[in-house]
């Protein structure tokens, strides 16, 4: 009791009244001056330290897990509201930044991608070389063959055409004489086959077409007439010289047997005609014009 001019006066707010005078209000409880207290756990969400007169909402973003303790922060991935007792855990792909707020990562999923980090307090780009299509999980590495720029939620297969070193940059188009097939899982360029072209940004061999050949090489941009006097049909190393009576001319592609009435000195020039030439004749597959023979007619 205080006097005040001789006469009784309460305790004042914080302080409880007892038979030895005013002591301070303990933790936990709500002190009006008064020879009652309010206990602070019977109200939930609410606490007070030692001398308050009043019991006071748990703050957002802590809890208060004892009625007469210092509120405690929210661990890393869970909040509160103010007058909550107790954090409750973020939802999978959310963050809060204060304890108090949430922010939800994959709410632009449809454009960019994002994800948690581990102190669950910011959302994250989706990195280079990696996909995230579910914000609440860690980003996955793009596999060989297949890349990505960032912010995507998933790898993009290496073009056709195109070779991807690394799974982080923009894919690099085919040299002339290389090529490759859409999501190889090769890193680099392949040497274009025998037989084939292959111009530069190439999605796969495209076969020489007839007269015409390559060798297997990363050169083999397109293909070569065939010379004349040579047997191209294979399209491809070796290329056989013509046998002597056949002929191919550049570019034939195939050698032609010397038809009757007709000769070929030459494997890389036209047949010459023997009926021009009275008293001669030539059989298939010559190299000569032959006289003809006594007692014969030609």
């Amino acid at each position: 009791m205080l006097l005040v001019g001789g006469a009784e006066a309460a305790c004042t707010p914080g302080e409880q009244e007892t038979s030895g005078g005013c002591v301070g209000c303990p933790a936990g409880q709500a002190c009006d001056g008064s020879s009652t207290t309010t206990s602070c756990a019977s109200t939930a969400g609410t606490y007070s330290l030692a001398g308050s007169a009043a019991c006071v909402p748990c703050p957002a973003g802590y809890s208060c897990a004892s009625a007469g303790a210092v509120p405690a922060p929210c661990a890393a991935g869970s909040t509160s509201a103010s007058g909550v007792s107790t954090c409750s855990p973020l939802a999978s792909g959310s963050v809060s930044p204060d304890g108090i707020s949430t922010v939800d990562c994959g709410a632009n999923q449809a454009t960019k991608a994002y994800y948690t980090n581990t102190a669950r307090n910011r959302c994250l780009p989706c990195p280079p070389g990696y996909s995230c299509s579910t914000a609440g999980a860690a980003p996955v590495a793009c596999a060989v063959g297949s890349y990505s720029l960032g912010l995507q939620q998933a790898c993009t297969p290496c073009p056709a055409g195109s070779a991807c070193p690394s799974t982080s940059s923009i894919p690099i188009a085919c040299p002339p004489g290389t090529y490759s097939l859409v999501g190889s899982a090769k890193p680099q360029c392949v040497a274009c086959p025998a037989g084939s072209r292959c111009p530069a940004g190439n999605s796969g061999p495209i076969a020489c077409g007839p007269g015409e050949y390559s060798f297997a090489s990363s050169s083999a941009a397109s293909c070569t007439s065939c010379p004349a006097g040579l047997d191209c049909a294979g399209r491809a190393a070796p290329l056989p010289l013509c046998a002597p009576g056949s002929y191919a001319l550049a570019g034939a592609g195939t050698c032609t047997q010397c038809s009757s009435g007709s000769a070929c000195p030459s494997t890389i020039a036209a047949p010459t005609d023997a009926s021009s030439i009275t008293g001669a004749y030539a059989p298939a597959g010559t190299i000569i014009i032959r006289d003809c023979p006594v007692g014969h007619y030609c």
